[in-house]
C-alpha cells in the first residue's frame, strides 16, 4: 500500500468534522513537504505523489495494487475568472477492469474530480494552505468508455477545499495564483487519495481539458 500521508488532505463535504480533524492527523503534516511539487509547461500533463503512473500525451495507465493514481494537472489559462466552466472529456478503456481505493479510511467505489492547485502549497493544509488545492465537489465513478465528461463552473460555491470547506477568497486567490489545474481520483471520502486496480486492465486518456 502506498504512503498515503503524502496525499492531499480533502475530505468529502458529507464527512463530520470529527472525521476531517482525524483525517488531517493522519495523512497531513511535515512528511509531506519531502515531495517536490511538478510544475507543468504549457500543454504538458504531469502527475503527483509517490509511486504514480507516469502521464505522457495526457494518457496513463491505472497501477495495480503497489502503485496509486491520485493527482493528475497542466498548466491553468493565462487567466482564469469566476464563472466559466471547466470541462474534461476523457476515455478509459480497458477490460473488466475493478478499482481499489488506496487509502484504508476510504471506501469504493473509485471516483475522479476535478482539481485547482495554487502556487506555493507546502502540502501541509494547514491555516491558509488549507485553501491552496480546491475540489469540485461533484465526481463522477470511475467506469469504461470512450468520451466521457465532467464538468463543474468555477464557483466557491461548488468547490471546496483540503477541508472540504467552501471558501470565497481562499478560492479567488486560487485562481488568480493557479500553478495547476486538472483532476484526482479517490473513493466515497476522499476525493484525491488514490486508486489502483485490484484487476483488470484500464488506460486513460485526456482527449480535452478546456477552462472558457
Amino acid at each position: 500500500m502506498p504512503d498515503v500521508r503524502h496525499e492531499e488532505n480533502h475530505v468529502l463535504i458529507a464527512l463530520s468534522l470529527i472525521a476531517l480533524v482525524s483525517a488531517c492527523s493522519i495523512f497531513g503534516g511535515a512528511a509531506s513537504s519531502s515531495l517536490t511539487i511538478p510544475i507543468p509547461t504549457a500543454g504538458q500533463w504531469v502527475d503527483f505523489g509517490g509511486n504514480e503512473p507516469a502521464i505522457s500525451g495526457g494518457a496513463f495507465t491505472f497501477p495495480g495494487p503497489s502503485g496509486v493514481a491520485g493527482y493528475f494537472y497542466t498548466k491553468p489559462p493565462a487567466t482564469m475568472a469566476q464563472g466559466q466552466t471547466v470541462t474534461l472529456v476523457y476515455s478509459i478503456d480497458g477490460g473488466i477492469p475493478v478499482w481499489g481505493v488506496s487509502d484504508p479510511n476510504d471506501v469504493p467505489p473509485a471516483t475522479m474530480h476535478l482539481f485547482l492547485w495554487r502556487s506555493g502549497d507546502d502540502l501541509s493544509c494547514n491555516g491558509a494552505m488549507s485553501s491552496y488545492r480546491f475540489w469540485a465537489a461533484s465526481g463522477v465513478t470511475l467506469k469504461l468508455g470512450d468520451n466521457q465528461t465532467l464538468t463543474s463552473v468555477l464557483d466557491p460555491s461548488v468547490w471546496t477545499n483540503c477541508y472540504g470547506q467552501h471558501d470565497t477568497s481562499g478560492f479567488a486567490g486560487a485562481l488568480a495564483n493557479a500553478m495547476g489545474i486538472g483532476f484526482t481520483f479517490g473513493g466515497q471520502n476522499f476525493a484525491g487519495h488514490g486508486v489502483y486496480l485490484s484487476r483488470g486492465s484500464a488506460t486513460f486518456k485526456v482527449n480535452s481539458y478546456t477552462v472558457r
